[in-house]
């Protein structure tokens, strides 16, 4: 889901890197960093936040694929 707000950026580096333009790119890249970087502290946040929250067996699950998953 947060990825889908990255799609403006990591589109633009797409038509960047057709259209040879360096300048598109590197505004591009900028943008994708940061909001890379803004989407994982507010995660990490959000985590700290939430830390009360028990860890069940469901959420190691989902956190922990396997081959068999």
């Amino acid at each position: 889901m947060i990825v889908a707000l990255l799609l403006g950026p990591i589109a633009g580096v797409a038509l960047a890197l057709v259209d040879s333009d360096l300048r598109l790119l590197w505004r591009s890249l900028l943008t994708l960093s940061a909001g890379t970087m803004v989407v994982m502290v507010t995660a990490f946040i959000i985590g700290l936040w939430h830390s009360d929250i028990p860890i069940t067996d469901e959420i190691v699950a989902r956190t922990a694929p396997n081959l068999m998953i």
